[in-house]
């Protein structure tokens, strides 16, 4: 089929009415099932064939406009007395939750502070924050979340570029030099330090430690603090008003792994829609169900999809303010959690851990692994792991970006298949194009990954230029997201992504994807783990270069090298073969604990713990 007959088509049903729409989707769902005959194209975009595991009656349901704190205040109307925040052992209900987010209304009025007004929030996961992103949304204005382990130069420039006059910070990464160079080069109104102590006062023990840091900060700062700014709202009465779901709600940063970090705003609309495409997607959450939140705020995944999304679904968060990835076995014996999200790096440290290697997980339904690639002999040690601890669930994996508010698809259980990210989430379409022409690929072709979903962002702050690279129409009028990964769909709507366009080597003219590098090299008995990524080269531009973590370090590599060249050489080019090998004691992580792809490339062993080896078979 030409692409502009695809082209057409979608055209003809972007001007359906909704319900018409809803009905289309429902016949698509049939063909799939096989309940009715119909014409199939091959193309994603026209086939949706992932409808068929979802329930009919969930279909391009009406999701209600208003903010993101109206729709967690709606669902949880009748959960009042159940957990929605356990910090430390200090656990409210959402009943104490929405009286905390009508106090810290109330204090904002009297700052002043006004829809549209954007509020810098330097903080972790602490209720505080929670309190502060719900309040100011209420009234309509936008939270901008920063990373507190950022320079104060750092700082300085986001708070300057969304023009913010108001901060609130966790006191733990503030001193005098930090508060005085935001204050010197900012034009802030105010700034309110935070303990993340501030929800334990009632320990004594706890409330000594903190009102003797409290008093030091107050003294050196002249900083305002949150029992100060709490005491503002007494007697303020608020005005609520509807506000409109298009409205900005939340600003996040980009990880900036690829370039200069830029500014994502998200609506209202984008909160929402996450959180009701996950109650509609028949994914075994329930109410009550224990979630663990160690993921930061100031990451779309971390304040969408592991904070907004449980607490709509009536969940109990568990906040973790501090995380490091050797703490994550122990909070998972310490908590049993139901619903955990993580990357695959911490499911490995939680299966080779000796004291979760043989641990009851009976407790776990939900295990997802998202925002770093996982190769399929790691999912198949996680999933044959789970089995022998009592868990009866496979790993979900899951895919997204923060330009799509997060996440976009997941591995349901209905649609599981290995190595898969999952389907497009119920109201999302995904489809794979070429990125120069644009043209869409049917099923089984490579090509970018793009999303059209009600969870796109509005645009990068003050970046035109730069949004309009992601957010491009296509000749059907639509908006796609493109994610610059590179990717493939089967028959059945399974996502299945073969690595960044921005990762792809070229090496004399030739692409090589490092990930069919890597899961050849994984599956190696004595490999733990495997990065591959591409150095510049005078005479071919760039090589492949393997950086390698083992299992054992009394291997002996250069055997093991000449193993994995030889599985390479059966299973691929011989232009794929690493130049290099690199053995190290671990892998480089980012904040967020992915691999940090672009200092292996920037790195030239500095490490004396490396180990570096020439290719030892030629071409």
């Amino acid at each position: 089929m030409k692409q502009e007959n695809i082209d057409q088509i979608e055209k003809n049903l972007s001007l359906l009415p909704k319900e018409k729409l809803k009905q289309h989707n429902v016949y698509l769902r049939n063909i799939a099932l096989g309940k009715v005959y119909g014409p199939m194209t091959g193309y994603a975009s026209l086939d949706k064939p992932w409808l068929k595991y979802y329930n009919e009656n969930n279909i391009e349901l009406e999701r209600e406009n208003c903010t993101a704190y109206h729709f967690m205040r709606k669902h949880n109307i009748n959960n009042l007395e159940s957990i929605s925040i356990n910090y430390m052992n200090n656990n409210l209900t959402y009943k104490d939750m929405l009286n905390k987010i009508d106090e810290v209304t109330k204090s904002l009025v009297k700052l002043n502070i006004k829809k549209g007004d954007v509020i810098t929030l330097i903080t972790a996961n602490i209720p505080e924050n929670i309190y502060l992103f719900y309040a100011l949304n209420r009234i309509g204005a936008v939270a901008i979340m920063a990373d507190p382990r950022l320079k104060e130069e750092e700082l300085t420039e986001i708070i300057t570029s969304t023009n913010s006059k108001n901060v609130f910070a966790i006191d733990t990464f503030m001193n005098e030099k930090v508060v005085d160079t935001i204050k010197t080069h900012t034009n802030i109104n105010n700034i309110v330090l935070i303990s993340p102590l501030e929800s334990l006062k009632k320990n004594k023990l706890m409330k000594k430690i903190f009102d003797f840091k409290n008093s030091k900060i107050k003294k050196e700062t002249n900083a305002m603090l949150w029992n100060e700014f709490l005491g503002m709202g007494y007697n303020v009465k608020f005005n609520e008003e509807h506000l409109d779901e298009n409205l900005p709600a939340l600003m996040v940063r980009t990880g900036g792994t690829t370039g200069k970090p830029k500014t994502v705003i998200l609506s209202n609309k984008n909160l929402n829609e996450m959180a009701l495409q996950h109650s509609l997607g028949e994914y075994n959450f329930n109410k009550k169900d224990k979630f663990l939140n160690f993921l930061p705020p100031f990451i779309a995944y971390g304040l969408c999809c592991a904070t907004h999304m449980p607490l709509v679904l009536g969940l109990e968060v568990i906040l973790i303010p501090k995380f490091s990835a050797k703490v994550f076995p122990k909070l998972l014996r310490k908590y049993n959690p139901n619903v955990v999200f993580a990357g695959p790096i911490l499911y490995e440290k939680l299966m080779n851990n000796r004291k979760t290697k043989n641990y009851d997980l009976s407790s776990l339904k939900i295990p997802v692994s998202g925002g770093d690639t996982m190769n399929k002999n790691l999912e198949i040690e996680i999933n044959d792991y789970f089995k022998r601890n009592n868990c009866n669930h496979k790993i979900g994996q899951g895919y997204g970006m923060t330009e799509v508010s997060s996440s976009a698809c997941y591995s349901k259980e209905s649609a599981y298949t290995l190595g898969s990210v999952g389907i497009p989430l119920i109201n999302n379409v995904i489809a794979i194009f070429d990125p120069t022409t644009l043209e869409e690929k049917l099923f089984g072709e490579e090509g970018e990954i793009c999303i059209q979903t009600d969870t796109s962002m509005m645009g990068y702050l003050n970046n035109d230029e730069e949004t309009n690279k992601v957010i491009k129409t296509h000749g059907d009028g639509n908006k796609w997201i493109h994610t610059g990964d590179i990717g493939k769909m089967n028959s059945n709507g399974n996502l299945f992504v073969v690595g960044r366009m921005k990762r792809i080597i070229v090496s004399n003219g030739s692409k090589i994807f490092p990930s069919s590098i890597e899961e050849i090299i994984t599956k190696n008995k004595d490999v733990e783990s495997c990065v591959v990524v591409g150095k510049p080269d005078k005479k071919y531009r760039s090589v492949p270069v393997a950086h390698i973590v083992l299992k054992n370090d009394k291997v002996n590599k250069d055997k093991l090298i000449i193993e994995l060249e030889c599985s390479i050489k059966k299973q691929l080019p011989d232009f794929y073969l690493p130049y290099e090998y690199i053995f190290r004691k671990s892998m480089p992580l980012t904040s967020i604990d992915k691999i940090d792809y672009v200092s292996l490339e920037n790195e030239e062993s500095k490490n004396k713990d490396n180990i570096k080896i020439k290719r030892l078979i030629k071409k």
